[in-house]
């Protein structure tokens, strides 16, 4: 991203180090971040969040800011399980560049000295969260910054499957389930031609049940 002005929206105070912690790191010699706080604005989360932006050199705003004077606007996917940041998502979709994620479920590892470093931030600038993430290893990591993990997805049924795949080839996922002769296909069958026409992107397919049955 290198000097453009760079815009992360964050419903609560630490979803920017927790969902965008390499973009803080990678930038803060640069100076070009901001972070738009939207909600749990208390007395101590704001001091926490002017000691991140300290620590990381971001700008911190807790109103709004012109979004379009931002090159890259980094909003929450809309798969986060929070329902403030699917709000944030609803709001400030039409623009957005990038989609981040502070789910843990599924997540890329960033491996153990990058995840140690981020852990120590979280320890350092938030220390009304120490007992959470003490308490919950799954903060270590779940942070990934493949590009294949900015994708939006959407989820439909196909035939008797599942199939979660990228919103861009979505559309042409269902225009060719909807033909007669993928009928009778056997999963692992259905899910290698929907990979061969999604070649960016997560692809996967579970049963009815909710059951997963393959992914790449």
């Amino acid at each position: 991203m290198s000097s453009d002005p760079i815009l992360i929206i964050a419903p609560h105070v630490d979803d920017e180090t927790i969902g965008c912690f390499m973009v803080l790191e990678q930038q803060k010699h640069v100076g070009n971040v901001t972070v738009m706080y939207l909600e749990e604005l208390s007395g101590q989360r704001t001091k926490e969040a002017r000691f991140a932006a300290s620590v990381f050199n971001f700008t911190p705003v807790f109103s709004s800011v012109p979004i379009e004077e931002y090159k890259h606007v980094l909003i929450p996917c809309r798969q986060d399980l929070h329902p403030a940041h699917r709000r944030a998502n609803c709001q400030y979709r039409s623009r957005a560049t990038h989609f981040y994620s502070t789910n843990m479920e599924g997540a890329e590892f960033l491996g153990e000295e990058i995840a140690a470093k981020k852990r120590r931030a979280l320890n350092t600038c938030y220390p009304s969260q120490i007992a959470l993430w003490e308490n919950d290893a799954r903060y270590w990591m779940f942070e990934s910054i493949l590009e294949r993990d900015w994708e939006v997805y959407e989820q439909f049924l196909v035939g008797d499957h599942l199939v979660r795949v990228p919103t861009r080839y979505a559309q042409e996922v269902k225009d060719w389930s909807g033909l007669e002769e993928y009928r009778g296909w056997g999963a692992l069958k259905v899910f290698n031609h929907i990979v061969s026409m999604c070649p960016l992107g997560r692809v996967s397919l579970r049963d009815i049940g909710g059951n997963e049955r393959f992914s790449v």
